[in-house]
């Protein structure tokens, strides 16, 4: 379930991760794939290469949270790889999104404490 397939070594969740395909997310982890990979890709900016690795959480992370269609299927996502215990890298800390996700998990465990 780890393939790396493309040219930029991203494993089949990481790509089901930064497309927002919540149920592609759960069917790879349920396989098997491996929430806490990192990859690597080169990319150029001004002429300058640089190495930049990332998780799959990373990858909803960094979804435009003005895509208001996208935003709750990233929340869900975000929610259900931290419930796993996936990793992020530190950068993402402050992302607004994870902070939103962070807080919908409490509210969740609050009614579920009510009930």
């Amino acid at each position: 379930m780890n393939y790396q397939p493309d040219e930029e070594h991203d494993t089949p969740l990481h790509i089901a991760c930064s497309n927002i395909n919540l149920d592609l997310v759960k069917l790879l982890i349920d396989n098997n794939a491996d929430f806490n990979k990192k990859v690597s890709g080169v990319y150029e900016d001004d002429g300058i290469e640089y190495t930049e690795y990332s998780f799959p959480l990373d990858r909803a992370l960094e979804i435009d949270p003005l895509l208001i269609n996208k935003k709750r299927d990233a929340l869900e996502i975000i929610k259900y790889l931290l419930l796993k215990d996936a990793k992020y890298s530190e950068e993402y800390n402050e992302e607004e999104l994870l902070i939103e996700a962070r807080q919908d998990m409490l509210k969740d465990a609050k009614v579920c404490d009510s009930i």
